[in-house]
């Protein structure tokens, strides 16, 4: 298939076009996307992610969203809602190796910017996700792990967790 992924027809089929497994930030973006690009999606996660409320404590665990990820997660339609949810925009960052003393910063001004980008909860992101694929009619196995797989000429076979096989 040679045609750039905008131009792919939106069917429903017996067999998905494509399966993503994993749906952490990266894997839930990239079934996003290609559901909106057309492509008949499966997602498959081991794992719910864990629903975010704005009255949650703050998780540790983020990540710092630069404006090019900024851009795709506003293509995807999720970024609005991500950034008025609990998003904090930084204008500086030292980065450091404790074991070398090696250091380098980056500075938004020295770059004539306001915000080198965003910090964010990844648990916040997964979920603005997640909830993102149903309306893109993205079909979520969950919970569902692969255990192996066969590569065929025209599609993949899948062999699941639970017994059951899926091709894409």
């Amino acid at each position: 298939m040679n045609r750039p992924l905008r131009e792919m027809p939106r069917r429903r089929a017996a067999m998905p076009d494509v399966a993503v497994v994993g749906g952490g930030m990266v894997g839930a973006a990239t079934a996003l996307a290609l559901a909106r690009a057309g492509f008949d999606t499966v997602l498959l996660e081991a794992r719910a992610p864990t629903p975010w409320q704005p009255q949650d404590e703050v998780d540790l665990r983020v990540v710092g969203l630069a404006p090019s990820s900024i851009a795709l997660l506003d293509d995807l339609g999720v970024w609005p809602s991500i950034r008025d949810a609990r998003a904090s925009a930084y204008a500086h960052m030292h980065v450091w190796d404790a074991a070398s003393g090696a250091a380098i910063d980056f500075d938004a001004a020295a770059e004539g910017r306001r915000e080198l980008g965003f910090i964010v909860e990844n648990n916040l992101v997964q979920w603005t996700l997640w909830q993102a694929l149903e309306a893109a009619g993205v079909r979520r196995l969950c919970p569902s792990a692969v255990h192996g797989f066969e590569a065929r000429e025209d599609h993949v076979r899948l062999q699941l967790d639970n017994g059951e096989t899926l091709s894409a």
